[in-house]
């Protein structure tokens, strides 16, 4: 019984040594030029990041790419991206505030009532 006890000790071992954490890089996004900060809200599967930027009490909407880094898309906030790289938020000229940044850098103001 000791020796299958042991046995089983030392094979546990041997798997934890085995098991690795989930490798993970940490990026330093930057900021959106003129503002003092980057706060990410949502990250797709391509590692695309969409966040808001901050300046007293204004704020802009972000998106950030591996390749291209921190693009400002104007003020709001962008709180959502999807695996299509559209972005989705707030911004109080769409009146309700409901917002799509699309790819070619327009908007498309959602009618949320």
């Amino acid at each position: 019984m000791r020796v299958q006890m042991i046995r089983c000790a030392w094979l546990i071992c041997i798997l934890i040594s085995f098991a690795r954490a989930q490798d993970y890089t940490i990026t330093n996004m930057g900021w959106v030029p003129g503002f003092f900060n980057a706060r990410p809200y949502s990250i797709n599967s391509s590692g695309q990041v969409a966040g808001i930027s901050r300046y007293a009490f204004k704020e802009h909407a972000f998106l950030w790419t591996k390749a291209s880094g921190i693009q400002d898309l104007g003020p709001g906030q962008a709180w959502g991206i999807n695996d299509s790289g559209l972005v989705t938020g707030g911004v109080e000229s769409c009146g309700a505030f409901a917002v799509i940044w699309k790819l070619d850098g327009s908007t498309q103001c959602l009618d949320v009532s």
